[in-house]
Formats: C-alpha cells, sequence, structure tokens
C-alpha cells in the first residue's frame, strides 16, 4: 500500500518513498528547468554510468565517481511544472476521520508481523526505491502529517491545473530541508523550494469531490429504496433546527446541493446564495455544527464590522518570498461557507472593510475572487456555497434567496441524537445530488416552461430574466433532490409554488 502524507504514520518517510497527497492547489510557481539525464565516471576512468535526474531533486554520484559533464548540452535538459500545495482547507472531521480509518484498514490487512528488525528493514526497503539505514529512518524527516504545505513537481503534462483543484498525487517523496547536501550532490531547487518536502509526480487525478464513502458505496445509492426516504429524513432534521419551518427546509436543501454548471459571461447560472434571517446567536452554532456533521468541506466566518475592518479576506502575494497569502476565503470548489451575522451591530466601515464587502459580493454575483499581486489584481473563479445567516437581512447585496424563518418559540432548538449509520447516508446522498447526477433537459418540459415563461411575463408575475433563472435553476435542483435525471412538469411546478410561497412571505413582512 502506497504511505498517505494525509494520515499518519508509525515512522518518518524515508527520501525516495512513493507517496499519496490529498490536496489543494494552493500557489503555483514558475516552470523549472533539470537535468533529465547524466553522466557519472568512475575516478579511474574504466566505468562509466548514465543516470536519470528525472523524479529527484538531487543529482546522485555515488562514491568513487565523478560527474562527467559539469555543463550537460541543451537536449539533456526538459522542465517541469510547480505548484504549492496544501491539505484539503476545511475539510470536516468524520471525512478526515473516515479517510484515516481507510488507510488504517488497508495497513492492518496487509500488515506482517514486525517484532523481527530483519523484517522491518526488508519492508522499508521495499516500499522506498533507495534503501536507507534505521538511524536515518529513525532520526530523518519529521512525520509527514505535521507537513501543512508541500511543493509537487509535475512531469510531461498537457492538463491545465489551475489554482484551488482539489487533487491526489501519486510520486516520489523528498525531504532536504532538514539535510546538508554532500560533495557528491548537486540540488535542483532554489532556497525558497527547500523549506517545503517535495513529491515528484508520477500520476495525479483531479478528485471531483472529498466524500471517502461514495469509494465503497457509490452505484449502490441511485437505486436504493430509501433514497427519497433519506431526503426526507434530512428534511426532518432541518425541521428541528427551524422550528418546523418546512419552506425554509426545503431552500436550505436546495442551497447545499447547489453549484455552478454554466458561465457565459459574469453569469454563473446553478447558484443559490442563501440569506435566512430572524435567526439567533446560538441557533446560528447549531445550524454551523449540524451542517458540519453532514458535509465534506464546509468553513464559518464571523462577520462583523470588526471583522470587516480588521480581516485581509483577498489573497495576496508576498513579494519577499514570491509566494500567495493563502487566506480564508481561497476555497477549493464546493465548500459550504457559512457567514455569520447574528452579533452584527452598527458602525463604521473602513477603506478595508468596503474592499471585503466588495470581495464577498463577488462572490456571491459572479462566483469570482480577486487576488491581489500589488501592481494589479486578477479575479479566479470560485464555486462557493454561501449560507448567510443574520438577524435581520443581511447587509450583502446580490444574494439569490433571502427568507426570513417564523420562529414559534423563543428556545434554542434542539436536535435529536442521528445514528452514525443515517448520518452516512445523508452524507452520501447530498454527494451524490449535488455532484454525480447527469442532468439532462428535456425537450417536452422546455416547451412548456417557454410558454410559462411568456404567460408570467404576460401577468407580470416575473419582473426581469434574472427572476426566470432562478426559477430555473430551483426547478433544477429539486429535480436533482430527487434524485432525477430531467426536469418534469412536476418539479417545474414545485419550484414556482415555492418561489410563490417565499414571495408571498416576504411581501407580507415588508407590509407589516
Amino acid at each position: 500500500m502506497i504511505p498517505s502524507l494525509n494520515e499518519s504514520h508509525d515512522r518518518s518517510l524515508p527520501n525516495g518513498c512513493l507517496v499519496r497527497y490529498r490536496c489543494m492547489i494552493q500557489d503555483m510557481g514558475e516552470d523549472e528547468i533539470y537535468c533529465n539525464d547524466y553522466t557519472v565516471r568512475s575516478n579511474d576512468g574504466v566505468d562509466q554510468i548514465e543516470k536519470l535526474g528525472k523524479y529527484r531533486d538531487i543529482l546522485v554520484c555515488p562514491p568513487g565517481y565523478q560527474f562527467v559533464d559539469v555543463e550537460p548540452s541543451r537536449e539533456k535538459f526538459a522542465s517541469r511544472q510547480l505548484y504549492y500545495c496544501t491539505s484539503i482547507p476545511n475539510e470536516t472531521e468524520w471525512v478526515k476521520y473516515a479517510y484515516n480509518n481507510q488507510s488504517k484498514n488497508e495497513n492492518d490487512r496487509q500488515k506482517r508481523p514486525s517484532d523481527d528488525p530483519l523484517l522491518q528493514e526488508k519492508r522499508v526497503k521495499n516500499d522506498c526505491g533507495e534503501s536507507r539505514s534505521s538511524m536515518t529512518i529513525q532520526n530523518g524527516t519529521e512525520n509527514a502529517k505535521q507537513n501543512d504545505s508541500y511543493v509537487v513537481k509535475v512531469y510531461d503534462t498537457s492538463d491545465d491545473l489551475l489554482l484551488n483543484t482539489i487533487i491526489e498525487f501519486i510520486g516520489v517523496y523528498y525531504d532536504c530541508s532538514d539535510q546538508e547536501t554532500e560533495m557528491n550532490e548537486e540540488v535542483n531547487m532554489d532556497d525558497d523550494q527547500q523549506k517545503y518536502p517535495q513529491i515528484h509526480c508520477i500520476q495525479f487525478k483531479k478528485l471531483q469531490h472529498n466524500n471517502p464513502l461514495i469509494d465503497q458505496q457509490y452505484g449502490l445509492i441511485s437505486s436504493s429504496p430509501s433514497f427519497v426516504e433519506t431526503r426526507s429524513y434530512l428534511l426532518s432534521l432541518f425541521s428541528q433546527l427551524f422550528f418546523n419551518d418546512t419552506l425554509l427546509c426545503e431552500y436550505l436543501l436546495l442551497h447545499i446541493i447547489s453549484h455552478v454548471y454554466v458561465r457565459e459571461g459574469l453569469c454563473s447560472y446553478g447558484k443559490l446564495s442563501l440569506n435566512i434571517s430572524n435567526i439567533t446567536h446560538e441557533q446560528q452554532c447549531l445550524i454551523t455544527e449540524f451542517l458540519k456533521q453532514i458535509l465534506p468541506l464546509c468553513t464559518s466566518f464571523q462577520l462583523t464590522c470588526e471583522t470587516l475592518n480588521t480581516t485581509q479576506m483577498m489573497p495576496n502575494k508576498n513579494l519577499t518570498t514570491n509566494r500567495l497569502q493563502s487566506t480564508k476565503f481561497q476555497l477549493p470548489k464546493y465548500t459550504q461557507l457559512i457567514l455569520d451575522e447574528t452579533l452584527m451591530e452598527c458602525g463604521q466601515l473602513t477603506p478595508l472593510g468596503c474592499t471585503n464587502i466588495q470581495l464577498l459580493s463577488n462572490i456571491l454575483k459572479q462566483q469570482k475572487l480577486k487576488y491581489e499581486f500589488h501592481i494589479y489584481q486578477l479575479e479566479y473563479e470560485c464555486d462557493v456555497k454561501t449560507l448567510i445567516l443574520s438577524q435581520t437581512k443581511s447587509i450583502l447585496p446580490s444574494i439569490d434567496v433571502h427568507i426570513k424563518q417564523e420562529k414559534h418559540s423563543q428556545q434554542t432548538p434542539v436536535l435529536q441524537s442521528i445514528p452514525e449509520e443515517k448520518l452516512n447516508e445523508i452524507r452520501l446522498y447530498l454527494t451524490y445530488t449535488s455532484h454525480l447526477i447527469q442532468f439532462e433537459q428535456r425537450d417536452d418540459t422546455s416547451t412548456n416552461i417557454q410558454n410559462d415563461f411568456v404567460n408570467m411575463r404576460k401577468q407580470k408575475l416575473l419582473t426581469n430574466l434574472d427572476d426566470f433563472h432562478l426559477l430555473l435553476v430551483i426547478a433544477r435542483l429539486e429535480t436533482l433532490s430527487y434524485g432525477q435525471t430531467s426536469m418534469s412538469d412536476e418539479y417545474w411546478s414545485k419550484a414556482k409554488s415555492l418561489e410563490s410561497t417565499r414571495q408571498q412571505r416576504m411581501n407580507t413582512i415588508i407590509t407589516n
């Protein structure tokens, strides 16, 4: 089994070991030139060896040999791409636990009796390309779990790896951060790279999601008779959190399975940002805690005048280190972002506070995040599900849906204990409906929707095209929430009913 850098190990990893690493691309470096192959010759001139420089930072010259070409020809050089990667931000605890459990179970299945030191040494030699002494293994680099960042070097690929992509690499591990280079070794990296362990990528896989349960049970969930039952059960749990406000619960479900499915110009279709108002701080804490139990990527941020005025939300390039400084809002796709406005009070925003409001507005409206490079700013696409919990309507503009909770009690809601089996069913259901269903639009339904659009414009039920797009998104998400691959007239009608009921509620609030 290939050891994972995301899980713990019982010994330090030796250089040259094959590893797996599940991560997010946090920054991208410039391409690096390396020597693809080189020649060494014995000191007596009798023996000559051709060696490969690929998948290593150090060009090794065996004892009693010397490098032949001090300045190799241009043909011997190639380039590799550099990525600064970090463990996936905001992975929830149940995800880490499940991955760690899988790794532990695989280790247990393959474990051999380890009381014999000769067997230990043999296993190390088999796992790693270059055997090292037991003293080196014991006193080498610290446990990989303690390192959060790695430099990954990718060879011979035409596939563009974008910023914030979540990905799994398999490659050769090296850590030269605390080792002195010997006279017969040449290091091909700058000082900044030497601060981080290196992974020389042999292969990689972009991850559509990071739910470890799917790998075991994907293919069973869609045909399971309990699929719709899981939907109903999840809504019943939401009802406990929101005092049986069924309309609100329905919108929350649609929100957490939403994601961008197409971009046209400045528009990102498929997003469904949600502002739930009339929420207390205690209730917000309970909601956040529950969402972290069922979603693989989830983070929260308390939004107050103080945090807006003092927090650097925009990622920025550090000119000294030439590294991108990450912030709380540099997130991988499909992250659930919870903004807590329940403690918001009146106050004056500083220029930084106004910049942060604009940054959050761009995430909500366009699903884009600005990055600061001192001389200029660049926008990068993101796909973040933003839930704003507040006492009154949010201060943020460009929110897709605002709904006020109909609270019938002043008490904080209490959520019943949930069996782990039920939690796993919900986790599978949410990943399947949000990522794994291939949605198709039926022609007959499209015709009915077009006719409906014309009639609703005549009746002035739609004020602009954005309202119509919102209806389409809601109908699409309703379809997916039932595990269906194509929208029927039933789901279109339900979407219209949901929006009509919500608007009536909000209009009543405005009137009162």
